[in-house]
């Protein structure tokens, strides 16, 4: 899952070179982040099939919801792909990540559809963070 594994003893601090994040750690978050917006938007679009089919209000505003909450993780994954871009990769980002995956989770196992998507975008969302804690 990992391209660099720190060489390190458990408890040691990882080296510089170790904390550097390569272009294929890069390419390989980019081309996560990716996969997240794509199955976000697949799962817009289910919540939206279930608002145009139901009549119940609740549920209706409960969808609602839900597809803002999935609106969100898209706008945090393009921040997130921003701050790569721009190397700005640190500990702020990193405890952002750490928020964000445990928000999500709760947020995500809400939603009634495309659970096989959603449990995807988590392990995605991990495996950034995984990455971005490795550099910091």
């Amino acid at each position: 899952m990992l391209n660099q594994q720190p060489s390190t003893t458990p408890g040691t601090l990882p080296t510089e070179k170790e904390k550097e994040m390569d272009n294929r750690d890069r390419l390989r978050i980019f081309e996560v982040i990716e996969k997240i917006k794509k199955n976000c938007v697949e799962i817009q679009h289910a919540l939206e099939e279930l608002i145009q089919g139901t009549s119940n209000q609740h549920y209706r505003e409960s969808s609602e919801r839900d597809k803002v909450s999935i609106g969100n993780l898209i706008s945090i994954a393009n921040c997130v792909k921003e701050d790569l871009e721009k190397e700005k990769i640190g500990k702020c980002m990193e405890l952002f990540l750490r928020v964000t995956v445990k928000d999500f989770e709760k947020k995500l196992s809400a939603i009634p559809v495309k659970k096989h998507l959603r449990m995807k975008i988590i392990k995605h969302l991990n495996e950034i963070h995984e990455k971005v804690l490795m550099t910091v």
